[in-house]
Parts: structure tokens; C-alpha cells; sequence
């Protein structure tokens, strides 16, 4: 894993950053950035792409294994939003609802389950 800054490439742009870490070989790309489904056209890419649904890093940091999973199902190609609740579950309802919640994924562009 490394980072946009380590890797000098702080200056690129949404598309060009895309282009450079598929060129690099980098098989996913992990970011904060909600709108950039908005901003780009994913469906032509090869890299995945996860969206933390936060930047705030204590809520990463305590569900990092949840982001894990998700990266480790992740199809070439594929999208997904990892959300972070701000309040733990405090029901049994809310617990259900989490199970199947915490995050949603798309299949590849182009194919569909």
C-alpha cells in the first residue's frame, strides 16, 4: 500500500491519477473522495475503487478489517462504499440492519450478476 503523496503523484488530477495508478499495476484505489463516481467514468476501468464513506481516521482506524474484506471481495474493476456509522447499534433491529449494511458494491462495469 502506498499513498498518493509518497508516491509524488499529489498534483494529478482525478482522471490522470486513475490512469497512473492503473498504469503502475495497482489493483485497487482506496479513497475519500464521494464524488468522484460523479466525476469520472468508472466504467471503462480495470482498477477498483473503494470509497471510505468518511475522512475521519478514528472511524477508519476501528473498522479497518471491515475496509479489508471489502477490498479482499473486490472484483477487477469493481466499485464499493464503505460506510462508518457514527453511534454504535444499540438494538437488535440496528444490529441486523448493520449486518447487511456496512457496505454496498457493484459488480464490474459491464457485468451483471
Amino acid at each position: 500500500m502506498e499513498t498518493v503523496a509518497e508516491l509524488g503523484w499529489s498534483g494529478l488530477a482525478n482522471g490522470d491519477l486513475l490512469a497512473a495508478a492503473e498504469e503502475a499495476g495497482f489493483d485497487v484505489l482506496i479513497t475519500t473522495d464521494q464524488n468522484l463516481k460523479y466525476q469520472q467514468n468508472l466504467d471503462q476501468r480495470a482498477l477498483g475503487i473503494v470509497i471510505l464513506m468518511t475522512t475521519s481516521w478514528p472511524r477508519i482506524k476501528a473498522k479497518v478489517q471491515d475496509v479489508i474484506v471489502v477490498i479482499d471481495g473486490l472484483p477487477g474493476g469493481g466499485y464499493a462504499e464503505v460506510t462508518f456509522r457514527s453511534t454504535e447499534p444499540t438494538t437488535i433491529d440496528e444490529i441486523g440492519a448493520m449486518a447487511g449494511a456496512w457496505f454496498k458494491a457493484t459488480p464490474p462495469r459491464g457485468k451483471q450478476p
